[in-house]
């Protein structure tokens, strides 16, 4: 079903896959070519946040083989839509712990961007 796919259903399908950890490497290889049939520009910006959400864990859980991976165009333009968006704002669970962290003298950095992986970590320690 995965080559009949708009983008918004690849988009939905992809980060459902990606926060569930189910990653058949025949499905992957089934929506990263559906994907790269569709191209960057098929995306609104927050489907391709979501798709990088995928890709990452892609990544991180499968390592499949680069004859996998979906074209490298796709992958660099939904890792450039977490960075030019700003990260939701924080909770109050978050500000709770970077005050603490402030109180005791810890220095770091809310919600800090890492361009290379195209993803904001909520609370970084920094030397």
């Amino acid at each position: 079903r995965a080559h009949a796919m708009c983008a918004p259903e690849l988009a939905n399908a992809a980060w459902s896959l990606a926060v569930s950890s189910e990653l058949p490497l025949s499905l992957v290889r089934a929506l990263n070519a559906r994907a790269g049939e569709l191209g960057p520009g098929a995306f609104s910006i927050e489907e391709r946040s979501a798709v990088h959400q995928y890709f990452l864990g892609v990544q991180l859980e499968t390592r499949p083989p680069a004859d996998a991976l979906a074209p490298a165009e796709l992958r660099d333009a939904c890792r450039e839509a977490i960075i030019v968006q700003s990260p939701a704002r924080s909770s109050q669970l978050h500000l709770d712990v970077s005050a603490m962290l402030s109180r005791i003298g810890v220095a770091h950095v809310n919600e800090l961007c890492v361009p290379r992986l195209g993803y904001h970590v909520d609370i970084a320690i920094v030397p």
